[in-house]
């Protein structure tokens, strides 16, 4: 089976050509003039419809004579004013080498009532196989199908023709399956689908499926764009930075939007954001020109369905030094071990609760702080310190734990206040931000601070 779309995401007032459709590229165009428009759309960003009255198609080349079965799908829009031509709109279609197999068509659009109408083959001109009973609603989009399977003979052939709001899954009209009938004389195959509108009829999204396996609704489902970015880097102060998104879609991008959190070494945060149609975000001017300071950085991308797929990132600019072990900074000291860990770095990062630390008696209106390596110091995908049994002789502490990379980059910070209690300062994408360098995680830090 083969699954095409195209969503008709072309720009604004442009005439619709073969490829530029933002979606899989039609075998070719033919009849009247089609442009896209962004006055109105069912999902992303524009449709199409004709110039005139003159009813132009879409073709799409099938499997050739391995394409026992098409199914097509359409979205429509009727005008609320009924055109002054008497002609069908044929909106789907699928050909064999002799002609039409099946059609979907608008009947009645000069009326106040028009009709979908199922037609196949017949001897010298199509036969109609079967009307709707409901009219088809104006001002409002509806979801139209088309079924095809390809008879070895002129009486062993089938076709089908539905019609839904929008995306509803039960039909408001169905002509169930016409059996019996001729779609392909004798060849057995279908060849190609068109899709055909005029002005006062507005179509968006196509879809195709064929094969002899084709089964079910035509229009193959909307998958969310794929986004990756690079991992973590490192720059020095003042370099010009830029990172380029992978994005795979089955379909157009409507936007992509970049936001960067500069976070510095005092965890002061300040966040940019920037909307564009590029995948490439540069950094140049804006560069961090002092070191110590990390820049979180996402991307959102949104395709012409309205689906989203996000990435993420990490950039470290770092000071010139790396970070030592701090001197007793305030009253109270030492800080005790918990949970019979070795030492104070593998008691806060050995991702166990039953571990940490635990800070002395602070006075009143008092403050400690100390830094330790953190241990063990391996990559991990995920991170948790601990600081655990706090006391004091003045009431709740106010503890603040920070996680460091290599020289005075802030990864993560955390406050609460507790007495008695623990505080967990948890990095579950540590492999994204701290990397998975030996190296780095070699130099990591966590200073835990206890104001009282």
């Amino acid at each position: 089976m083969a699954s095409w779309r195209n969503p008709l995401d072309g720009p604004d007032g442009t005439t619709v050509t073969a490829a530029n459709g933002g979606g899989q590229a039609w075998s070719s165009v033919t009849g009247g003039t089609m442009v896209y428009t962004t006055s109105r759309a069912f999902r992303g960003p524009g449709c199409a419809t004709a110039t005139s009255e003159t009813i132009g198609y879409l073709i799409r080349n099938l499997s050739g004579s391995a394409s026992p079965r098409a199914d097509m799908v359409a979205y429509v829009w009727l005008s609320t004013t009924p055109l002054a031509s008497t002609q069908d709109v044929p909106v789907l279609r699928t050909y064999t080498s002799a002609g039409i197999a099946a059609a979907l068509v608008l009947r009645g659009m000069s009326s106040n009532n028009p009709k979908i109408v199922l037609s196949t083959r017949g001897s010298g001109s199509n036969v109609d196989r079967w009307t709707s009973t409901p009219n088809i609603p104006r001002g409002t989009w509806v979801r139209v199908e088309l079924n095809t399977e390809a008879g070895t003979s002129p009486t062993t052939g089938a076709a089908r023709a539905r019609m839904y709001a929008g995306d509803d899954t039960t039909p408001i009209a169905d002509s169930g399956l016409v059996t019996g009938v001729d779609t392909a004389g004798s060849s057995g195959i279908v060849q190609d689908a068109r899709a055909g509108m005029s002005s006062g009829v507005w179509v968006d999204h196509i879809g195709i499926r064929d094969g002899a396996d084709a089964t079910g609704s035509p229009w193959p489902s909307a998958v969310a764009p794929t986004v990756a970015l690079p991992g973590l880097t490192v720059v020095a102060p003042g370099a010009p930075w830029s990172t380029v998104a992978t994005v795979g879609t089955d379909g157009s991008i409507a936007s992509t939007a970049w936001t960067v959190t500069r976070v510095s070494a005092d965890g002061v945060t300040d966040v940019t954001s920037q909307t564009t149609g590029q995948g490439t975000l540069t950094l140049g001017s804006t560069a961090p020109t002092v070191g110590g300071v990390r820049l979180d950085v996402s991307v959102v991308v949104t395709d012409g369905d309205g689906l989203t797929g996000t990435a993420t990132t990490t950039v470290h600019v770092p000071t010139g030094a790396n970070l030592r072990p701090l001197a007793v900074d305030g009253q109270g000291d030492p800080w005790s071990i918990l949970g019979g860990a070795a030492t104070q770095g593998q008691a806060l990062g050995d991702g166990s609760t039953q571990t940490g630390v635990r800070s002395p008696d602070v006075p009143a209106g008092a403050s400690s702080t100390r830094r330790w390596p953190l241990q063990p110091a391996t990559p991990r995908d995920a991170l948790d310190i601990t600081v655990g049994g706090l006391s004091t002789s003045a009431g709740d502490l106010t503890v603040t734990a920070q996680l460091w990379a290599p020289r005075g980059v802030l990864v993560a910070t955390k406050s609460g206040q507790a007495s008695g209690s623990t505080l967990s300062l948890s990095v579950p994408d540590a492999a994204t931000t701290i990397g998975t360098d030996p190296t780095a995680w070699a130099d990591m830090w966590v200073a835990v601070t206890a104001v009282a």
